[in-house]
């Protein structure tokens, strides 16, 4: 249960809540597929709330206007400065003096016509399930390595110690362009990327957890009664590390959120034309002064799930922070 005194937890759990269940919800949510090219001539940089009417011909095919109107045995198109004339025998969807379907762009369309709205929620899905899938790798990586250089001491950590000491000499971005770079592009690569570049400080976290208490009265008092060092790793040492690597966890995710969007922005993360909110800002940069809403509006995805997960951090440690919780008390 959430402590009703901690508002950073609790604005934190919320805004997580809310942005999994439109990931979750995308195919419900979305007004339209996100993949969708539906007359992209009149469609293209269409501003928010724009409304569209749809005409779909004997042919199954879609097109676009901003008016309608029904003259005679034609009906005229009006589709930004040219008007299309077409027979109202091949229209299949007539109704009274127009047609019976519309396209609402709420949040605008991009330069193909597709609609933003659900680019964006579909995005999410993807920059959501790609963090969190390269965080559990990260944390599967760093927990054991971790755990391994702080029990074992010796010769043990000081191999692991000097491999995590040298990978974290090198920037996280940077390693992830040399690896994105190098390996083919695919989501499951993508993961392996962003995973096994983060991996170092949740190592160093956990053994420095470890060391700390291989010196409490418990372990030793377990290490006195002959238990094996296994199980004591397994029973006493992990479970009571793992606090401060959760409330860590939380925090790392949004900076693997923006590394992907960053490798996404750069065309080496997640490829078209599955979206991705970095991708969605780099199909918007050169058109930043005329369609801004194309790069905008994943822009605030991204920074409002930064947000969210740093908010989410910020209430786990002030919860679990001893030093903190003795002086709230």
């Amino acid at each position: 249960m959430l402590d009703r005194r901690n508002p950073l937890l609790r604005a934190g759990a919320l805004l997580v809540t809310l942005l999994g269940f439109a990931a979750l919800a995308a195919p419900w949510l979305a007004p339209a597929d996100p993949a969708a090219l539906e007359d992209p001539a009149a469609s293209s940089y269409r501003p928010p709330l724009t409304r569209l009417a749809a005409v779909r011909t004997v042919d199954g095919r879609w097109l676009l206007a901003d008016r309608v109107a029904r003259t005679g045995d034609q009906l005229i198109l009006t589709r930004r400065d040219e008007t299309v004339s077409l027979p109202a025998a091949s229209v299949a969807n007539l109704a009274g003096d127009g047609v019976s379907d519309t396209r609402r762009f709420v949040l605008g369309s991009d330069h193909l016509g597709r609609d933003v709205l659900s680019r964006v929620l579909y995005g999410g899905r993807v920059s959501l399930a790609v963090g969190t899938l390269a965080l559990l790798l990260a944390l599967t990586l760093g927990v054991a390595v971790g755990a391994a250089a702080g029990a074992a001491g010796g010769w043990v950590d000081l191999v692991l110690m000097r491999a995590v000491d040298a990978m974290l000499a090198f920037p996280t971005l940077l390693l992830a362009l040399a690896a994105a770079a190098l390996l083919r592009n695919s989501l499951a690569v993508l993961i392996f990327i962003l995973g096994g570049t983060a991996w170092m400080s949740v190592a160093r976290l956990v053994r420095g957890e470890v060391l700390a208490l291989k010196e409490r009265e418990f372990v030793l008092a377990a290490r006195a009664a002959g238990v094996r060092p296994l199980r004591i790793l397994w029973r006493h040492l992990l479970p009571n590390a793992l606090t401060p690597v959760i409330v860590d966890a939380s925090l790392r995710i949004g900076d693997l959120i923006l590394v992907e969007a960053a490798l996404s922005f750069l065309g080496l993360g997640v490829q078209p034309p599955t979206p991705s909110w970095g991708s969605m800002i780099a199909d918007g940069r050169d058109a930043l002064a005329t369609a801004w809403w194309v790069a905008v509006f994943p822009g605030v995805a991204i920074a409002l799930a930064v947000v969210a997960f740093n908010l989410l951090g910020d209430g786990l440690r002030d919860r679990y922070d001893p030093r903190l919780a003795t002086a709230r008390r």
